[in-house]
């Protein structure tokens, strides 16, 4: 299958100027447009990737991540809110929405039957998360294909980012919060901890997005559910905060053909797995180029008074330091293999293939732990050494560390650590 790049959204995959991806113009829509591949995605596999669409930014992608929450890109969000067959003739007779989780103010527009506010960071135009596997054209809900849509009680950004001009800014973010749990079991986000701990060199990724295809019949065949998936050629990720800038990754799909993003796929989730074998979700598709970081915006997303620190958080603090405890999770240890069916109705795509999720940061200095923060490169024991087990929260088979240094430069050697098998 293929994908086509956006008219509005995506960037060149690879482009020929190596620099960091700069906010870019709308192309020309009669341009030809590149052309990438995509796997498409079986039934119930990566279950918690949703489209969404709106008339104002087109199709885009989201993804469940606990709770109600769906996350999505800034520019997937319009950027009004509007309540229909209003007979107003003042103000003051709109609906009071000061619950929401963001300023709006509603004001009447009788010749229009509506209440509106044509400017905040919170909207109700985006009328459903659509789980399943394909859809069709824009909104149409034809054919008897697998599906399970929720409808939405409103969505948020952080900042007006107009779908015409994106790059790598890190307020491309927001989310929906549906009207009803979906019952699925979620791939949590990851924290700075376990970013800096994981993401090194050889970590698998994985993009999941509902993209447009070049396919010609039928003539726009986006909707459907592609994955694609990368190494990390090095492990500069590990010490990024807000937003992951990814010009130098190879997207490819089955049998190793070269893939990449597509009109449609912004907003998608970036995966990648952990060395205990569960995955979580590191980033949000702004561009083919740069996936904004979810933990950046962890204090907004909670200011919401309909998200708990549990539904998008089970195992960490809002601090990002794992707390474990009866609250922490399980997460399902293979989402990319099939399992069931959407017509299940609260049991679809349900996997009985889970594991429980474990500290995978080392231990904070005067933790009292084996294991500083901060330490020298790691050597080979000596082979009359009899080193003790490893701490909680350490890999196994790994060598115990040498003594504290005094300088904390290398404490950036914690984030450059090869993956032990």
């Amino acid at each position: 299958m293929h994908l086509l790049l956006p008219t509005m959204a995506f960037a060149l995959l690879r482009p020929p100027d190596p620099a960091p991806p700069q906010l870019v113009e709308r192309p020309d829509p009669d341009a030809p447009l590149p052309i990438l591949s995509g796997g498409v995605v079986p039934e119930c596999a990566w279950p918690t990737a949703v489209a969404l669409y709106t008339e104002q930014s087109g199709r885009c992608t989201g993804v469940y991540v606990g709770g109600r929450v769906v996350l999505t890109a800034a520019h997937c969000i319009p950027t009004d809110y509007v309540v229909h067959n209003q007979a107003c003739t003042t103000d003051a007779e709109c609906p009071d929405v000061s619950s929401l989780a963001g300023a709006v103010t509603l004001e009447c527009n009788p010749t229009e039957f509506e209440c509106r506010d044509p400017d905040p960071l919170i909207t109700n135009r985006i009328a459903h998360a659509q789980f399943g596997s394909q859809y069709g054209n824009r909104t149409s809900l034809d054919g008897d294909l697998p599906r399970k849509s929720i409808e939405i009680a409103y969505c948020r950004q952080v900042a007006n980012i107009p779908a015409g001009g994106m790059g790598s800014d890190p307020d491309d973010f927001g989310y929906c919060l549906l009207k009803e749990e979906p019952n699925l079991q979620a791939v949590p986000i990851s924290t700075p901890c376990e970013n800096a701990a994981e993401l090194a060199l050889g970590t698998e990724l994985v993009a999941v997005g509902f993209g447009q295809s070049a396919d010609p019949d039928p003539p726009d065949s986006g909707g459907t559910k592609r994955w694609a998936t990368a190494t990390l050629p090095d492990d500069t990720w590990a010490i990024e905060t807000t937003v992951f800038l990814g010009g130098a990754l190879d997207w490819t799909t089955e049998g190793g053909v070269p893939s990449g993003l597509g009109s449609g796929d912004s907003g998608g989730p970036l995966f990648a797995h952990m060395s205990d074998g569960t995955g979580r979700v590191i980033g949000i598709a702004q561009t083919g180029l740069a996936w904004g970081i979810p933990f950046h915006h962890i204090s907004w997303l909670l200011a919401d008074p309909n998200i708990s620190n549990e539904d998008i958080l089970p195992c960490h603090d809002a601090a990002g330091a794992f707390a474990g405890g009866d609250s922490c999770g399980v997460t399902p240890s293979s989402p990319d293999t099939p399992s069931g069916q959407w017509d299940r109705g609260a049991h679809a795509c349900h996997t009985d293939a889970e594991l429980q999720m474990t500290n995978l940061c080392p231990p904070a200095i005067g933790s009292g732990s084996a294991e500083p923060l901060f330490r020298a490169p790691l050597l080979p024991p000596s082979p009359d050494s009899s080193a003790p087990g490893p701490a909680a929260g350490c890999r196994a088979g790994e060598p115990p560390p040498l003594p504290l240094v005094s300088f904390p430069l290398l404490g950036l050697l914690l984030a450059r650590r090869r993956r032990v098998p």
